[in-house]
């Protein structure tokens, strides 16, 4: 299985956020009680590795699909992997909860992960020198410029 490189590099930062949130588990209980919350979130991070991977296909199909009958199977399996998706999240919410030796709370914070790792890659560098972060927004019409400054001056 070949992933992309922008999953390989958001696997990376949600096992580095897993262990950050593995060692506040453990600075906060102090304890042997630190295993069942490192546990919950290894649970829930491996979920967002799971449902990465599942994207990354999803994407990947997707770019090779050009007939217009082939984009509406698409959109119906992107809406069943959407769903299976949250059915996964709400079944591991669910085994967090029922089994003993579990954390409900680090299964949580294993799955909040996911979020804070997408989140980082707009802060990483791409190869050639691009940050992400430098987004470039096209220029308007002057009329539009004019318009809004309209818009924002104050009646007094």
């Amino acid at each position: 299985m070949k992933l992309s490189d922008m999953t390989k590099k958001i696997i990376v930062a949600i096992l580095v956020l897993l262990l950050l949130v593995i060692a506040g588990g453990v600075v906060f209980y102090r304890s042997f009680e630190a295993l069942p919350f490192a546990l919950g979130a290894i649970l829930g991070a491996g979920l967002n590795i799971y449902k990465m991977i599942m994207l990354d296909r999803l994407v990947k199909v997707a770019s090779l699909a050009p007939e217009a009958n082939q984009k509406s199977r698409l959109m119906r399996r992107y809406y069943l992997q959407t769903l299976f998706r949250f059915v996964l999240t709400a079944g591991v919410l669910a085994l967090a909860h029922f089994v003993p030796f579990l954390n409900f709370w680090g299964a949580v914070a294993g799955i909040f992960i996911l979020p804070l790792a997408a989140f980082s890659m707009k802060f990483v560098s791409h190869e050639d020198g691009d940050d992400v972060s430098q987004v470039e927004v096209g220029q308007g019409d002057a009329s539009e410029d004019d318009a809004d400054e309209d818009d924002t001056s104050e009646d007094t």
